[in-house]
């Protein structure tokens, strides 16, 4: 059976497509769990009324904790073989459970299915590969793929992935109590104790812009956020995958911190600093054998960061920043 595990804050409004969405599916062997994080009264009646509609299980929070905290609870309850989340604003294709399941069936032992999405913003679908290069080696009914290989190049966040329950249970994989990032924590903490990986290259998850939500918030503790995620999945990861764990703090800590460094309006001592910081916590980071092979973007980047150029950093953020107001305007 597989859980699906949503988390809820005064999403009311969202119910009609999300409620659409579920009923499109086409396996019956499946659960709905959805996570109130202390919603308004209102809120939470509506979604009280869907849910004993189609039997579907809320569980309701007496305070606001996060979604990462939400979604660990619905792990905890979850009762299916195999988990995954899909967030209150966004949907799945009609077929996603359905192609999920017989994955499962066919894998029962798989401990992580990846599975791209597409990202829905002012009537324009984007697709994103949730395994980038992984598809080019695969039928395009999808396939295994290299555990490291993927621990290093999955994208961070919730969508477009399904879990094992156990592998989460048994290696105490949880959503950090962060103000962002607890995603990427969660995604490669997992990533690092699985050892199938399947990949299916559909896009069966639909992101759905939404200007309120959580992850369009700037957050002046992204730096902070970005090293304590990396902490939690050091914790977990098995020293065999040592060069895999310092390649995403590469990306997710040291790349992530210098594309906000005009953002965030990070002085040149601070700069300095943070440099200084990455040197201290991972002596070897520039030598890691998976950067050559990373994007052109993250390669400037770790090499900005390696030689410290400070000046340079904030023209390239300028540069990407200006890119992408034109994109839009196309």
């Amino acid at each position: 059976m597989l859980s699906i595990i949503i988390p809820f804050y005064n999403s009311a409004k969202f119910l009609p497509q999300l409620e659409q969405s579920l009923l499109s599916q086409t396996v019956p062997d499946s659960e709905v769990i959805i996570v109130d994080d202390n919603s308004d009264s209102a809120q939470l009646a509506a979604l009280k009324v869907v849910a004993q509609t189609h039997n579907w299980r809320v569980i309701e929070l007496a305070e606001n904790a996060g979604p990462g905290n939400a979604r660990n609870l619905g792990i905890a309850h979850a009762r299916g073989s195999h988990i995954c989340f899909l967030d209150a604003d966004d949907t799945l294709s009609p077929q996603a459970l359905a192609q999920l399941s017989q994955v499962i069936h066919t894998h029962p032992d798989i401990d992580v299915i990846a599975f791209d999405m597409a990202y829905q913003k002012d009537g324009a679908e984007t697709i994103y590969e949730m395994i980038p290069g992984a598809a080019s080696a695969l039928p395009s009914t999808g396939g295994m793929v290299d555990a490291k290989y993927a621990l290093c190049h999955i994208r961070s966040g919730t969508a477009g992935k399904c879990y094992r329950r156990a592998l989460i249970l048994e290696n105490t994989v949880q959503f950090g109590h962060l103000k962002r990032h607890e995603d990427t924590a969660f995604t490669k903490s997992a990533l690092s104790v699985a050892e199938k990986i399947y990949y299916l290259p559909i896009p069966l998850y639909h992101y759905i812009y939404n200007e309120t939500s959580l992850t369009n918030e700037a957050c002046c503790a992204s730096f902070t956020s970005s090293f304590a995620a990396l902490e939690l999945v050091k914790r977990v990861a098995p020293k065999e995958k040592a060069l895999e764990v310092q390649y995403v703090y590469l990306i997710e800590v040291i790349v992530s911190c210098m594309q906000k460094v005009s953002l965030l309006k990070i002085s040149r001592a601070e700069f300095i600093q943070l440099c200084e910081r990455f040197a201290t916590e991972e002596p070897n980071w520039f030598q890691n054998p998976y950067l050559p092979n990373s994007s052109k973007p993250h390669r400037v980047y770790a090499y900005l960061a390696h030689k410290r150029c400070y000046t340079l950093v904030k023209l390239v953020n300028l540069a990407e920043n200006i890119a992408r107001k034109l994109l839009r305007k196309a």
